[in-house]
């Protein structure tokens, strides 16, 4: 019998081990960049309630200026290029107009924000400046974005999933005594108790946590990603990155074609019926369509589309569109890896409980830290007890 339960408890000491110096070795990255993730999670609600003046209509509700007298407005303050534009919703109930000379992530950007009441525009901001863009880019790259950082976010992932399945193993044998391993008392032994804490945050936050580290691995190798998943399903050509689109050195804005802006709005409305428009990204180039991202009801506010829409930049018809309607298995499985990382695919109630278990890793990594230097005092404590004993007995001995 006991021969059984040595491997098994061998076993267990390896598991515990391992667990034990992967939450040491990357548990501050880990807990930075799921901070980094809540703050970006809920970044448009920040950016309103600290600067609500940019985001206030002058008449709530009313959308009087038209989409093409928006765009006039913004034309008129800056002649570059427009990259995106975001129509009013619940979140910001104001245009976003978005301009830059060149597209990419390292291009300076600027948003015009535009009242719908009557086109006049609140204000600007820039937003890949500021604390929340730092936090952003941050969560995205580890502010190493041309030295592998997504890669290492990836392998972040890795270790955050098998962090994760280890931890549940290691509670397993605890079943017997469900609740108790998974909550904690009142009076309870202060070693306990941070071992208590320990396995009830990481037990109710598992799912999450566990959608976390699986999504920060296929999103950081998103190539081998979609390898893999190409293997067992057909897929669509990948549309071109939005940051990437028009890269080169733009057009100035009376060359660039916004005749149809209207015109792809209408179309895009008559395709998805009751759907909102989150993003309408404009050709910037000649040749260049429409790219147009909309939600139904469920995922209002969002500034991600379930459905894209390619239209014409002549006259605004419909070239191509993809929703989860016509896409494949696989298709539907990568575009869901963003949406479940931030919860999005369970509308307010899942960023939410997202944006809490984003913050269990700091709670896993402090009590972890914890007992780790609990159980460290304690050895120490022990052995200089046991060097104690033997000097004293080798005293005795020759006297």
């Amino acid at each position: 019998m006991n021969g059984k339960r040595e491997p098994r408890a061998a076993g267990r000491r390896l598991w515990a081990s391992l667990h034990r110096w992967i939450g040491l070795v990357m548990g501050v990255v880990l807990c930075a960049v799921c901070i980094s993730g809540v703050l970006i999670t809920w970044k448009r609600e920040i950016l309103r309630l600290t600067d609500p003046a940019l985001f206030a209509s002058s008449a709530p509700g009313v959308q009087g200026a038209p989409p093409d007298a928006v765009l006039a407005a913004v034309r008129l303050r800056d002649d570059r290029p427009v990259r995106a534009v975001a129509p009013p919703n619940e979140v910001w109930p104001v245009w976003v107009v978005s301009v830059s000379a060149q597209g990419g992530f390292s291009a300076p950007m600027t948003n015009y924000m535009v009242d719908p009441a009557d086109g006049r525009i609140l204000g600007s901001d820039v937003p890949r400046q500021g604390f929340l863009a730092f936090m952003g880019q941050f969560h995205h790259n580890l502010l190493l974005r041309d030295w592998w950082g997504k890669e290492i976010l990836g392998a972040i992932g890795v270790l955050t999933l098998f962090s994760a399945l280890s931890g549940l193993y290691l509670w397993w044998p605890l079943r017997k005594k469900f609740w108790r391993s998974v909550s904690w008392r009142r009076g309870t032994p202060k070693a306990r108790l941070l071992l208590d804490i320990h396995n009830s945050f990481g037990f109710w936050a598992m799912i999450p946590l566990v959608i976390f580290g699986f999504t920060a691995m296929t999103l950081g190798y998103r190539e081998a990603t979609r390898t893999v998943v190409g293997v067992f399903s057909p897929l669509a050509a990948p549309l071109p990155s939005m940051m990437r689109m028009g890269s080169g050195p733009g057009q100035r804005q009376a060359d660039q074609p916004l005749a149809a802006f209207s015109s792809a709005m209408a179309h895009a409305a008559q395709a998805f019926p009751g759907y909102e428009m989150t993003m309408i990204l404009p050709p910037v180039m000649a040749g260049d369509p429409y790219r147009i991202l909309m939600n139904p009801d469920f995922y209002r506010g969002s500034s991600r589309g379930r459905v894209t829409l390619l239209l014409a930049a002549d006259d605004g018809h419909v070239i191509e569109q993809r929703s989860p309607a016509t896409a494949s298995a696989g298709d539907l499985f990568l575009a869901e890896q963003v949406w479940l990382h931030y919860g999005l695919s369970f509308g307010t109630l899942g960023r939410v409980v997202a944006s809490l278990a984003g913050l269990v890793p700091v709670v896993l990594m402090v009590s972890g830290l914890w007992m780790w230097a609990r159980k460290a005092a304690l050895r120490r404590q022990k052995r200089r007890k046991n060097v104690g004993a033997a000097v004293g007995s080798g005293e005795v001995s020759r006297a």
